[in-house]
């Protein structure tokens, strides 16, 4: 029994894909890029997961983030290889011991092109308890700035001039309003009671 939950989880929302090993190099001739980001959060460190949909083969996957050093914010870093094509960013989730929060997320494509390394942005999280409720955020914002001494920092090897501001997914809607700079943010929230 606990086997089928197994296979009906991993079915429902993907494989994680690891994060990149800091001295990855990704070879010419692979058919592939890098997709990266940072994730950061206010409060205790929860576990958060982004999902994504691969819109050719319709494979499933999640993101998570390795905890790094970060000036004025706590939080990590992905990096992962990913085949060329378009993705779309399908939900996110926070999880702690007695709270589980997950949104769904449409609409919003990002691609991985061959050889090139494209960030997606700062996705960053708020998590709030009251009594028996939580509220949990969520904000996506360009900071390329910060987070382009970060990647240099984490991946050495990683060919600089290849990297690429992802701007059609940074300014693609994801409230009432696009993100297209640091300075524009949109928060999504919503209420869930804990597990008992």
């Amino acid at each position: 029994m606990k086997v089928l939950i197994l296979v009906f989880t991993i079915s429902l929302f993907g494989c994680v894909t690891p994060n990149l090993a800091p001295k990855f190099e990704l070879p010419a001739d692979s058919g592939a890029g890098i997709v990266w980001g940072t994730i950061t959060y206010e409060g205790q460190y929860n576990d958060f997961q982004l999902f994504y949909k691969n819109n050719n083969s319709g494979e499933l996957g999640y993101v998570q983030a390795d905890l790094i050093e970060m000036q004025n914010a706590r939080g990590g870093i992905f990096a992962v290889s990913l085949p060329a094509g378009s993705y779309t960013l399908t939900g996110w989730r926070i999880s702690e011991p007695y709270l589980s929060v997950n949104f769904s997320q449409r609409g919003n494509e990002f691609v991985s092109e061959s050889g090139i390394i494209n960030y997606i942005g700062n996705v960053h999280f708020t998590l709030q308890a009251r009594m028996n409720m939580a509220e949990a955020g969520v904000i996506y914002q360009n900071h390329i700035k910060r987070d382009k001494q970060l990647i240099v920092n984490r991946y050495p090897s990683f060919d600089i001039e290849k990297l690429k501001v992802d701007n059609v997914f940074l300014g693609s809607t994801f409230c009432s309003k696009p993100v297209v700079s640091e300075n524009k943010r949109c928060t999504k929230s919503i209420v869930n009671t804990p597990v008992r």
